[in-house]
């Protein structure tokens, strides 16, 4: 899910995406040890499988794949992955390589709940009675509405959140008809909550960056204690936000990082307008991201921005990390060059929106990414009515598998951010 997104039409799911461009492609195996892709990335068959197809009246596909852990009595207990456009419903086929479903998603959003000691799936939807359209939605605006039709409309797609107390908190943004995010809403709901419930999201006030409401702000989060700070990009940007867990509703208290000094020292200011952009100085990424940390240091992970590619090229299917720095403010940069973690192999599909899912391999040496694939732009079959069929596994994620010490040699563990 992403914010520069791409619109295709009534059969095509909306995916947050951004058109690539190539001109940095041509330096990335050519400045230094790091910009040499990482051979020691392998497939996550385990997770992938999970996101698999199923014959059940379930989640069948979505993108955007973005998780926040649940942790009880300090262990991981639940993680909960929000989707942007899904499909839910059943599917035709026992076989995962050949089961199809309906063309036309019914959710602009979706939560599915996994519970880690019985590796069980929920699928929390909207109160829709079964009768299809976007009230399938669970994450709806204070109207109570998944889909505002008046004017250009809009919908609400997930961004990143975190628990607080026994509840997941979860950023939205607020998207427009020509996919322009235009405000960040909240919702919150209890761990426990049933899997057909209406999840009622309520605006936040934050002031423009840059004279604009176009920054997606919960790209990211990190908790620290009480705190919890907030990434955001606009464009091929990166902001900060830091405020506390109890306050992420009120706008008022977010403070904006407006400077760094020579010594790493942050400047927060709760008026500034114009933070201080922290992201490498590229445009050939995407806007969503990670900042993961490991060992005593934090890592920017990203992927490029995705191109319409339904052949075999290479063009937006790279996934990178930049150099490791000493606190989650960064700034990150492209010196030295950033590394090639993984070329996504799939063919026929759009990639994009690589995220990184910490809680599940929390205290090992290695990362646990996703990226999601789509042919809604690649596949001979329109969607004209919205009943077509088309292969389930064309709209989901994929997952990998990256050793940490292959990103920088002085990193050894993930460590807890939630």
């Amino acid at each position: 899910m992403k914010k520069n997104l791409i619109l295709s039409g009534i059969g095509v799911a909306l995916a947050f995406t951004s058109c690539q461009k190539n001109e940095l492609k041509k330096n990335e195996n050519s400045l230094s040890g790091r910009g040499l892709e990482v051979n020691a990335t392998t497939t996550n068959p385990t997770w992938t499988n999970y996101f698999a197809p199923s014959g059940a009246w379930d989640w069948t596909a979505g993108d955007a794949t973005i998780s926040i852990p649940y942790v009880s009595s300090g262990v991981l207990t639940k993680s909960f992955f929000f989707h942007g456009d899904s499909h839910i419903g059943g599917i035709t086929g026992t076989n995962p390589a050949t089961a199809t479903r309906n063309c036309m998603f019914q959710a602009v959003n979706n939560i599915r709940r996994f519970t880690h000691s019985t590796s069980a799936w929920e699928s929390i939807e909207g109160n829709w009675g079964g009768s299809g359209g976007y009230a399938a939605s669970p994450l709806k605006f204070e109207d109570g509405l998944a889909y505002w039709t008046t004017g250009t409309g809009y919908r609400l797609w997930p961004h990143h959140g975190f628990q607080d107390g026994t509840n997941i908190k979860v950023l939205m943004g607020k998207y427009d008809g020509s996919m322009v995010i235009s405000k960040i809403y909240l919702g919150s709901f209890s761990n426990t909550t049933g899997t057909t419930s209406d999840i009622v999201c309520q605006p936040i006030t934050i002031r423009n960056v840059n004279g604009a409401q176009t920054c997606l702000w919960g790209a990211w989060t990190i908790v620290s204690g009480s705190d919890v700070y907030i990434y955001g990009t606009q464009g091929t940007s990166i902001y900060l936000a830091k405020t506390t867990k109890a306050n992420i509703g009120n706008g008022s208290t977010w403070s904006f990082l407006t400077a760094v000094n020579s010594s790493g020292v942050p400047t927060w200011s709760t008026t500034s307008t114009t933070p201080l952009n922290i992201a490498p100085a590229l445009s050939d990424i995407s806007n969503h991201l990670s900042v993961v940390k490991v060992s005593n240091k934090y890592v920017l992970i990203q992927s490029a921005k995705p191109v319409l590619d339904c052949g075999t090229g290479s063009a937006g299917r790279k996934i990178y990390a930049y150099a490791p720095k000493a606190n989650p403010w960064g700034p990150f940069t492209n010196s030295p060059a950033r590394k090639t973690l993984y070329t996504i192999p799939d063919a026929n599909v759009m990639t994009y929106d690589a995220q990184v899912h910490p809680q599940l391999t929390v205290g090992g040496n290695s990362l646990i990414i996703s990226y999601n694939v789509n042919d809604s732009w690649c596949s001979t079959i329109a969607c004209n009515t919205g009943t077509e069929q088309r292969l389930a596994s064309g709209y989901r994620p994929k997952f990998i598998n990256v050793p940490v010490a292959d990103i920088d040699g002085t990193l050894s563990t993930v460590q807890q951010t939630w």
